[in-house]
């Protein structure tokens, strides 16, 4: 049976670390991601330098989870105030719209001008599901790394290592 699990050298090489004994709360993510991939007396003398791994990739997701949140709230309430300007000026030009002593010209500026708002107002609305579509992306990768994190502090081994 072949060990292709890093060594401790290789482990290092790969944080850009000198030791396990550098590691900062930033090297967590990149360590937890190595976790599975390290032989398993190399991973316990990692974690054993970092006694508080655990706690830390919670604070971060914890953290991270507060940001997506305020994010979530921001872009909600720049929708919601572009939506509720563009009503606003939409209702003005309709309400030009209804004097009649418009000509035809004046008619046609105005609704060429509701025809613009409208447009923009779709436009943020496609801009808004491409931030969310993002911010989904950005989601489900935070999960999956907390997930190759937990595998790794949990020992836990792919159909590789059975090779």
């Amino acid at each position: 049976m072949r060990n292709d699990r890093l060594t401790e050298q290789e482990a290092l090489e790969r944080l850009n670390l000198e030791s396990f004994e550098r590691l900062s709360k930033k090297d967590v993510i990149r360590l937890g991601s190595l976790l599975p991939q390290m032989q398993p007396e190399v991973a316990k003398k990692a974690l054993e330098q970092f006694p508080e791994f655990a706690k830390a990739v919670g604070g971060m997701m914890s953290e991270y989870k507060e940001t997506v949140a305020h994010s979530l709230q921001s872009n909600a309430e720049g929708v919601r105030a572009c939506a509720e300007g563009c009503g606003r000026i939409l209702g003005c030009l309709e309400r030009e719209l209804d004097k009649g002593d418009l000509s035809f010209e004046e008619r046609a500026y105005i609704i060429d001008r509701m025809v613009e708002v409208s447009r923009m107002l779709g436009e943020k609305d496609s801009e808004n599901k491409k931030f969310l579509w993002g911010l989904a992306g950005i989601a489900a990768a935070a999960v999956a790394v907390a997930g190759a994190i937990a595998a790794g502090v949990l020992g836990l081994t792919t159909g590789k290592d059975k090779e």
